[in-house]
């Protein structure tokens, strides 16, 4: 048996110098790597981490704006374990010079498979994981439940067949929306591209990287190419990923209603903190969620940390649509409209009726009929599968005003410490 080498049991965020091909950049990185180090494990396991932050002092930031660039922790995706420290608590805040001593401890029944960590501090997730803050997790499968032809192409027998990759969109200088340099510069970070460089004639190394006809936009993998068959089957799911497509309605513990959109408010309202819940549910049930996304031209993702779920279905669309700039002169106002133009009498939060345009508003009906589209196309998931994170479509099968519901999916909370 070949024996696999672990990981590092310690993990350091510091500033390193990362070169791809001829730009050199500085990134907060792990223990100096880009991506992070791969960690293999086993159902069962139990990995002490400890968390080094070398990162300097950082600008004050605002509550629900990027900030705080050099705070950070851990999240898992894929994990089977505790939300609460010292496991996966995505609120914990390791400051800069901090240390903190994670402690996962993964479920005897945990699936196995290629899952991945990363920072997640409220502010600077995208910042610090488009720098470089993640790396892959391994739960490696037991030999038995194995087939012959994934044994022939995985760990432990055959661990130089296997192709740990990891995509991300690392160098991200180019694109309409949010791109890693506009980050840079929002949050306050220091360590930006020499300005002074000038690949050509009167052109500084920021201008070109961020013009739209020769910026750049690289996606960073890291593995490479072997030739391999692969298997037809998997091994079989745990117990905390039963198929709940035929559960009885009077099995299901609870329902709740997801609204996404175009902007940055969930169920119109914006994160207020770590002791405010809008929905509560017990360990040990079956809960049914409806997610919506009110966006015209948009898909919008979302995770479910720790716990899995279901698709169970995609329905009929009829609720409203989120304009984000219905202000008067499109000064980034939004509201919501139903599909005939009309302002819709329940609001946001933080709605003012005397900057919005009261309507009635076009409406672009092109993008419904996600209930009846083939979701064998990218971008969908499949009725059935399970995940813990979900695209949905912009104007997908959605809550309606009418009860309606929208993509649903069935979660067993099942508890874990």
């Amino acid at each position: 048996m070949l024996r696999v080498p672990r990981a590092p049991s310690t993990l350091t965020v510091d500033i390193s110098d990362v070169t791809i091909e001829w730009l050199t950049t500085q990134r907060r990185t792990y223990n100096g790597g880009f991506p992070g180090p791969t960690f293999r494990l086993k159902a069962g396991d139990n990995l002490n981490l400890k968390l080094v932050n070398n990162l300097g002092a950082q600008p004050v930031g605002l509550h629900n704006q990027f900030r705080d660039p050099n705070t950070t922790n851990l999240h898992t995706h894929g994990l089977h374990i505790s939300p609460q420290e010292p496991q996966d608590y995505v609120l914990l805040e390791v400051g800069p010079g901090e240390t903190y001593d994670y402690n996962f401890q993964l479920n005897a029944n945990q699936q196995a498979g290629t899952f991945w960590y990363h920072a997640h501090h409220h502010g600077s997730t995208f910042f610090q994981v488009a720098s470089g803050l993640a790396g892959l997790l391994i739960v490696e499968d037991e030999v038995s439940s194995m087939s012959a032809e994934l044994d022939a192409i995985s760990c432990p027998h055959n661990c130089d067949k296997e192709v740990p990759m990891l995509l991300g969109k690392f160098i991200d200088y180019n694109g309409e929306d949010e791109t890693f340099a506009s980050v840079q510069t929002d949050i306050g970070d220091p360590f930006t591209v020499d300005n002074t460089v000038t690949p050509s004639a009167g052109v500084t190394l920021l201008s070109y990287l961020t013009d739209q006809q020769t910026g750049v936009s690289a996606y960073m993998v890291n593995g490479s190419a072997v030739s391999m068959n692969f298997p037809t089957t998997t091994p079989a799911k745990p117990f905390y990923l039963r198929d709940l497509q035929t559960v009885a309605d009077s099995a299901i513990g609870g329902r709740y209603v997801v609204e996404l959109g175009p902007t940055s408010y969930i169920n119109r309202e914006k994160f207020t903190n770590a002791t405010y819940y809008r929905y509560n549910f017990d360990v040990n049930t079956i809960q049914e969620w409806t997610f919506t996304n009110t966006d015209q031209a948009d898909g919008h993702p979302l995770h479910m940390h720790v716990t899995h779920f279901q698709v169970i279905s995609y329905n009929t669309y009829s609720g409203p649509t989120t304009v984000a700039d219905a202000g008067h002169g499109g000064d980034g106002a939004f509201a919501h409209y139903d599909l005939n133009g009309n302002m819709c009498d329940q609001q946001h939060k933080d709605f003012d009726a005397t900057t919005i345009n009261a309507g009635p508003i076009t409406v672009d009906t092109t993008y419904l009929g996600h209930d009846t589209n083939d979701r064998n196309l990218a971008g969908y998931a499949r009725i059935g599968e399970f995940r813990d994170v979900l695209l949905i479509p912009h104007w997908p099968v959605s809550k309606s005003v009418s009860g309606q519901p929208n993509t649903q999916v069935h979660t067993c909370s099942t508890a874990t410490s």
